[in-house]
Formats: structure tokens, sequence, C-alpha cells
């Protein structure tokens, strides 16, 4: 592990621990899973950010809450104006995604115009985009739904809204900075799921920077064995790199606890119960002889 890398580690580790035991509980059981991927386990490092997220949806099903999120098939505000940043693993899970959905001729005609869109990316600045509400690559301008939708990214599933309207007032005039209500929970887990990733990867001493979408899902095509390089620890993703670091999500935890929801330490809490009951019996039956 880099200095830099063994910096950003503790930094990460460090915002963990100003949580609730609840939630550290749950940063370290995606921390080892992620850990156990990249030693080699029965997953693929592809899988790291599909799976983590699946996770974290099975947590979210057990959340009643007041004022669940508004997002719904074809509400797309969040997919324009930002720049939608993807760790590694992550850019490989959406281009072998796209290379199994896609003919030979498909995916050609795509990689052309992945290619044209990430050198577009890189000359777009924070508020150029915002201003213009540059739509996602990956957004279906006919349906405006999400094209790499069961591969996307922990980013795309932590950003939510509680007013579908309040999205529609920002994307429309993004001159006034309308503020959109978001639903803590999910910014919480799959927060930090991603966090847990990162410090699993920074501590294998692999690329664990913040990526483009575009550029890295081009590079994950486009290079020959670009996963297994990354596994490597080759920094084949380097031209995707943005300038930014990947920011862990905790410091959403204080929010947890507003109005009308379950607070997210009772919702891990709870769950990571269940698991522990499971235990007890499998180890009482192993005794028992049953």
């Amino acid at each position: 592990m880099t200095e830099n890398g063994r910096r950003e580690s503790e930094a990460i580790r460090a915002h963990v621990a100003q949580t609730s035991p609840a939630l550290q509980a749950f940063f370290q059981a995606e921390l080892a899973r992620a850990k156990e991927v990249l030693a080699g386990g029965s997953d693929a490092p592809s899988a790291l950010g599909v799976n983590a997220g699946a996770r974290v949806a099975q947590h979210l099903e057990r959340l009643a809450v007041a004022d669940a999120p508004a997002c719904s098939p074809g509400c797309s505000w969040c997919c324009r104006g930002r720049a939608v940043e993807v760790l590694a693993p992550e850019a490989i899970a959406i281009a072998e995604f796209l290379a199994e959905a896609r003919s030979a001729d498909e995916l050609a005609h795509l990689r052309v115009q992945l290619a044209e869109a990430s050198q577009r990316a890189r000359t777009l600045d924070v508020e150029q985009r915002w201003r213009e509400q540059t739509p996602c690559f990956f957004l279906n301008a006919e349906t405006a739904e999400c094209s790499i939708y069961p591969v996307r990214p922990l980013v795309c599933r932590l950003h939510n809204s509680v007013d579908r309207d309040q999205c529609q007032r920002a994307s429309a005039d993004a001159t006034q900075n309308t503020p959109v209500p978001r639903h803590a929970a999910f910014e919480i887990l799959y927060g930090l799921a991603q966090s847990a990733i990162i410090v699993a990867c920074l501590e294998a001493g692999l690329d664990a920077r913040s990526l483009e979408i575009t550029s890295a899902v081009d590079i994950a095509l486009r290079e020959p064995d670009a996963g297994a390089r990354w596994a490597r620890g080759e920094r084949v993703f380097e031209p995707a790199a943005t300038p930014s670091e990947p920011t862990p999500a905790p410091h959403m935890a204080h929010r947890a606890a507003q109005p009308g929801l379950v607070p997210t330490e009772r919702l891990v809490a709870s769950t990571n119960n269940v698991a522990r009951n499971a235990r007890k019996r499998e180890r009482r039956a192993r005794r028992n002889g049953k």
C-alpha cells in the first residue's frame, strides 16, 4: 500500500469510527467480504459493487418509512448535470454487462460512442455540466431509464429523493441550486458499503481512485484484460481518474434519526442480530449432533 493509500484508508476508518457501533459493525462486515473477494474468493472483483448493492438493498427492504424515496422508473432528474464517478470494479462490471447484452456490431458501435463521450467528459467542468444538465451517457433518451440499472454503481444507488417535484424544479432551473431532500438511510448504508470497498482495495495495493464513468467503461471495454490487470495492481484506469478523491459517506449518519425514519442503526443492528442468532442455532445443532 502506498503512503497516500495508507492515509486515505486511515481517514476513512477514522470517519467510520465516529458512527454508531451498529454502523461500524456493518462497515466491518462489508470490509471483510470485500477483502475475501480480493484475496481470491469465489466471486470475481467485478462483483464487489453489485453484490454490496444487493446486500444493502436487503437491509433497506426491512426499513419501514413514512417518507420513502420518491424515485421511480422514468424519473431521471438525478441522472443529469452530475459527473458520475465509479470505482474500477464497478467499471469492469458495467463493461462485462454491456459485452454480454449486445451483439458484436452493437458493441462496436457502443465503443465508438463511448470513446466520443469520454473525450467530451474531460472538457466539462462541474458548473458547466450542471448548468447544461448533461445527461449520463447510460441514460436511455427514449425511456429516461438507466440502461445499466442492474450493475449501476453504488454512487447512483445512494442518490435518491423524497420529493420528486423538488427534483424536477432543481433540474428545470439549474441556476437556483434548489435543494433536494434525500433519504439518509440510503446514503449511509450505500456510502458505508462503498467506503468498505475503497479501503479493501487500498489495503490490497489496488487503484481505488474515483473514475469518470464513460472513460472508465471505455477503458474496460477497449483494453485487453483490463480487469485482470487492475487486480494485479496495474493502474490501467489512469486516463479515467478524476481530480477528486472518493469521499466516505458515513458523515450522513447524524441524519438517520430524522422524523419518519426507522434509525439506520436499528435497521442494521436488527439484521445483525438475526444473523448472529442463526449462527448460534447452527453451533448448538452441531454440538447436539444434529
